[in-house]
């Protein structure tokens, strides 16, 4: 049986009293807090706990915000709500209070991350944080107090300098690391030298497992820097204590071969999903990630989406990883593990976006210094609040028809109502687009489908019955929610980020100038394709 980790942070019995329903406007908390403690814990044996909580976010709250100025206040509070996470963590040890923990980037990492910067919302250089990236958090771990009563214990969390929950890169191998062999025996690590760095050398001639010792992680992402020399390697996260159930990535590099599952606790297996063709070599250092966040999960090589699927059977359990042997023919596994982290998840992933949804400015700033474009003067070409195309049938929404272009960024958020069961629908951002009597006979499309892909497709042939190129991978989340699309067209390749995760990278497709546009194919006239906040660079 595994070992559970204790807490690492504060543990604090709440007080009892009567529940105050403007509870946000008595302690002066947002009201997101309150909210998201109110459905955590809806029972009213908890409401005089929650407000016993309220009280305490309210000494935190004013200690954070107290150095802002009234806008950066205003600004803030839209990030501390949505990076707010509530978590019923159970019951304590002793069975008679209930553990909560509540995180949320801080203002210090939020400041850090701004620079202080702040100007009014619905502007193009609106620099304050957006909803969606992911820092510094501060976090608290709490126990709500049953009918006995109890003390609230007054203190400030300690807010973590970095977004991961763990991490390490095996210059030693960290006590909060569990090694076994096949039999479950605790045994020591190996370190070797790697790529100039240490690393984790693990052989096993049946299996060995690797666990990080938290079996209370919820929404979270298991990555590693690896090297699969021989075997075969099984991440898994949400694990249980009978070393069977969780989700499961599957890697198999000399079958050339993952896939995604879930496990029960009497070891059956069902596969969500499976790829061949994964261009992921024996002996090669490649960065894979297993994420799960609510009902989706998530799997990445070296920060481009794999393999994704949903499933709701579990919501909590340790990360580990599994070491096996080949057995066609016999040979031991030998992996190097260079790094692992523990991140929470929609932390980025190597290799990601962090500002794809900012100001369009930073958004460019940011691909420059990765080097993902060319450095040097980029021209900006139109900003749209929003252009769709509803109806039945194959459309679109022409956009800048007298500012074509080659190499180019274009990005925005798409909106999809597709309504035809049974029949493709998609839903596209539309660039390089040569029209021939009002119609797009080339183009280069991103978008979505009604099979719940995310897809490329590149038609440069005016009189072909065929794309070109047309590239498709499942999409990470779900079709009624909104997803941001950031194409980058330079030259004869074109790269997709998804919400800031790579799909598609450097894809050959045809070179030449054109326009741009919104589209849709659709079976029925209540299908919609909407994009929000498009916007366009120029780098000819």
């Amino acid at each position: 049986m595994r070992r559970l980790g204790l807490p690492s942070v504060l543990m604090l019995v709440a007080l009892l009293s009567l529940a105050i329903p403007a509870a946000s406007a008595q302690y002066a908390i947002p009201d997101c807090f309150v909210a998201r403690v109110n459905s955590t814990f809806p029972q009213e044996e908890y409401w005089a706990s929650r407000d016993a909580w309220y009280r305490q976010l309210g000494v935190e709250w004013n200690a954070q915000v107290g150095v802002l100025t009234p806008q950066q206040r205003t600004a803030y509070t839209d990030v501390f709500c949505s990076t707010l996470v509530v978590v019923d963590g159970g019951d304590s040890e002793d069975g008679l209070s209930r553990i909560v923990e509540w995180s949320y980037q801080s203002v210090e990492s939020w400041l850090s991350q701004t620079g202080g910067r702040v100007t009014p919302a619905n502007t193009a250089t609106d620099t304050s944080a957006p909803a969606n990236t992911d820092t510094s958090t501060g976090g608290t771990v709490n126990t709500l107090g049953n009918a006995s009563g109890g003390q609230v214990s007054s203190a400030t969390p300690a807010e973590a300098e970095e977004t991961d929950i763990f991490s390490t890169e095996f210059d030693t191998i960290p006590n909060e690391i569990i090694i076994q062999d096949a039999d479950f025996n605790e045994i020591p690590g190996q370190l070797t030298p790697g790529d100039g760095d240490s690393a984790l050398r693990i052989k096993a001639a049946d299996f060995s497992t690797l666990y990080y010792d938290d079996n209370n992680l919820t929404d979270y992402a298991l990555e590693v820097r690896v090297r699969i020399n021989s075997g075969e390697l099984l991440m898994t996260v949400r694990g249980g204590d009978d070393f069977c159930s969780g989700y499961d990535f599957g890697v198999y590099p000399a079958d050339d071969y993952a896939y995604l599952r879930v496990t029960d606790e009497n070891c059956d297996t069902t596969v969500l999903a499976d790829v061949t063709g994964i261009t992921f070599l024996t002996g090669e250092m490649a960065t894979l990630r297993l994420e799960a966040s609510g009902d989706q999960i998530t799997a990445f090589v070296d920060g481009q989406v794999l393999l994704s699927a949903q499933d709701d059977s579990y919501t909590s359990g340790y990360p580990t990883l599994y070491f096996f042997s080949e057995t066609e023919p016999v040979r031991e596994a030998l992996i190097d593990v260079a790094a692992l982290r523990i991140v929470p998840a929609g932390a980025p992933v190597e290799g990601g976006l962090t500002r794809y949804a900012d100001a369009h400015g930073e958004a460019i700033a940011e691909l420059q210094a990765l080097g993902i474009v060319p450095e040097g003067r980029a021209t900006f070409i139109f900003q749209e609040p929003s252009a769709y195309f509803e109806g039945d049938g194959s459309w679109y929404t022409p956009l800048a028809q007298s500012a074509p272009h080659t190499n180019i960024v274009i990005a925005g958020s798409l909106d999809v109502t597709f309504n035809s069961p049974g029949e493709y629908e998609s839903c596209s951002i539309m660039t390089r687009i040569v029209s021939q009597n009002g119609s797009a006979a080339q183009e280069l499309s991103v978008g979505v489908d009604s099979d719940g892909d995310v897809i490329m497709v590149d038609n440069d042939d005016p009189d072909g019955s065929t794309f070109s190129t047309f590239e498709y991978r499942p999409l990470a989340g779900d079709l009624d929610v909104s997803h941001h699309f950031l194409l980058i067209a330079v030259g004869n390749r074109a790269s997709l980020y998804v919400d800031g995760q790579l799909y598609f990278d450097r894809i050959k497709v045809d070179e030449r100038a054109g326009t741009y546009g919104v589209g849709l194919t659709s079976h029925d006239g209540d299908s919609r394709c909407e994009a929000n906040n498009l916007w366009l660079y120029s780098f000819d």
